[in-house]
């Protein structure tokens, strides 16, 4: 089976208003019978008992069911569109198990999961216990925080990914709850995360980890963001190399099992040697041009700039290359980088809560992966709001529903705004040293999403122009985070 054909069923299409491409279903999705039959073969339900399903949530890669017998809602299903076909799958029920085992943070039990989508519903998916709760946020920082890892990566269960990377993975995988070896051995193997399988990027020749290093993991996704703009940057800095181009074949896998000792890890060269196109050195060395050019940006005291120009393919390819020339300064190799699980996409709707208001687990954690300690000791989603300090006035009549709507909006950042507070306090508290990296690493994290967005709209701003200006000055940069969150 080629790789195009492990993506049956999915399209990419440009959203209304804008160049984003987002995935689509490209053949009829799962009819209601053919879920409530599949359900009631795995999980043994008898033709005499009644259940039923219903959407719970729609997301842009899947879809999750509620699955009720009789009045209670005893499963959840996801079904999902094959982005990253197996991985995607399998990582996320490896770090499902992972957190199971190794925190006491509470998550979904996977019952069963089918990683091909050579079954009767044609897609990937995954049937997962229930948890009982209502939607609302929790801490979780400190158990994560406390389990390091060696790299950046996706977790899989070892002898899942062995048997992967032979060619012959079981359809369907139903985990041993009770804790067999197929749970305690986990690896850390190539990433699952959206920059590198969006639209056509899952065909691009990039290393996809693990990565000992974040400046490798960073390079990888600027080049990634600049081949859309017809731009193939190399990046080349030692053992662990990238060259960027679009193939069909994977890279050499390095599987990594996550508690062994701290140390760097040597890769093999599975990516030939490539000469850099970019200037990109340990030395930091560049052309005459690129210095002129550099030059001419930082002698501007204010960064006034036309927007329209910011957004054009040019600029963007500029920015990509400047923050690529910014690694080896920001990010220089030597000693070990220790990484953590973070969940980087944690909004209000995946975390639950009981009746009594007592944490109930967190859902959602497919393309959750390892990062670097400054990453993972940051603000989490549901938090990020555009600082409001005053609360808006009590109201009680509004002009019309927009005027009513902004309202809201605005009590909603005011109340953000003081949780963040309570949030810092609270880690300061029970975690003196997340708070320490959260604070020594607010330029990692500032660049990190520099990469996000050099290629998106907010990257077209003169907020990320005057901080990119501000680090290649070494003045003190602004918040990015902060300026953008005004944006």
């Amino acid at each position: 089976m080629t790789a195009k054909d492990e993506r049956v069923g999915l399209a990419w299409e440009p959203e209304c208003f804008s160049n984003e491409m987002r995935p689509q279903w490209e053949i009829d999705e799962p009819g209601v019978g053919a879920i409530l039959t599949l359900v009631r073969q795995e999980l043994h339900i008898g033709s005499w008992k009644k259940f039923s399903t219903e959407i719970l949530a729609k997301g842009s890669a899947s879809k999750v069911y509620a699955i009720h017998r009789d009045v209670k809602v005893d499963y959840i299903m996801r079904i999902s569109l094959p982005v990253e076909p197996h991985r995607k799958t399998l990582s996320e029920q490896a770090t499902i198990e992972y957190v199971r085992q190794h925190t006491k943070i509470s998550v979904p039990e996977v019952i069963t999961l089918s990683m091909q989508s050579s079954n009767t519903l044609g897609f990937e998916w995954t049937i997962m216990q229930r948890i009982p709760g209502d939607k609302l946020f929790v801490e979780y920082q400190v158990p994560l925080f406390n389990k390091r890892f060696p790299q950046i990566g996706s977790l899989y269960c070892k002898a899942e990914l062995e048997a992967l990377l032979s060619a012959l993975p079981p359809s369907t995988i139903r985990p041993d709850s009770k804790g067999s070896a197929f749970l305690a051995q986990y690896c850390l193997g190539k990433i699952v995360s959206v920059p590198f399988f969006y639209h056509k990027n899952w065909r691009l020749d990039v290393y996809r980890g693990p990565y000992t290093y974040a400046r490798d993991w960073l390079a990888a996704r600027l080049q990634i963001a600049a081949a859309d703009f017809g731009n193939q940057p190399i990046y080349s800095d030692g053992k662990e190399k990238a060259s960027c181009g679009y193939s069909e074949d994977d890279a050499h896998e390095q599987i990594v099992d996550p508690d062994e000792a701290r140390i760097p890890i040597e890769l093999d060269d599975g990516v030939s040697q490539v000469h850099t196109t970019m200037g990109v050195t340990d030395n930091n060395e560049q052309s005459d041009d690129t210095n002129s050019d550099k030059k001419c940006e930082n002698d501007r005291d204010d960064l006034e700039v036309d927007p329209r120009a910011l957004r054009t393919a040019a600029s963007t390819r500029s920015r990509i290359q400047r923050l690529i020339n910014l690694l080896p300064e920001i990010f220089p190799r030597g000693g070990t980088e220790e990484c953590m699980l973070f969940h980087h996409d944690l909004l209000g709707n995946s975390i639950l809560v009981d009746q009594n208001h007592e944490n109930s687990g967190i859902i959602d954690w497919n393309c959750i992966h390892t990062v670097p300690l400054w990453l993972g000791c940051q603000i989490p989603k549901f938090l990020h709001s555009r600082e409001v300090k005053e609360r808006p006035l009590f109201r009680t009549e509004f002009e019309d529903e927009a005027d009513e709507n902004h309202y809201w909006r605005l009590i909603e950042e005011h109340e953000k705004t003081q949780l963040q507070a309570f949030f810092l306090d609270e880690m300061q508290r029970v975690c003196p040293e997340w708070m320490q990296i959260h604070q020594a690493g607010s330029l990692e994290a500032d660049f990190d999403l520099a990469v996000n967005t050099v290629a998106l709209p907010a990257g077209a701003t003169d907020h990320f122009e005057r901080w990119l200006g501000q680090v290649e000055q070494g003045a003190e940069p602004l918040n990015l985070r902060s300026a953008m969150n005004q944006y």
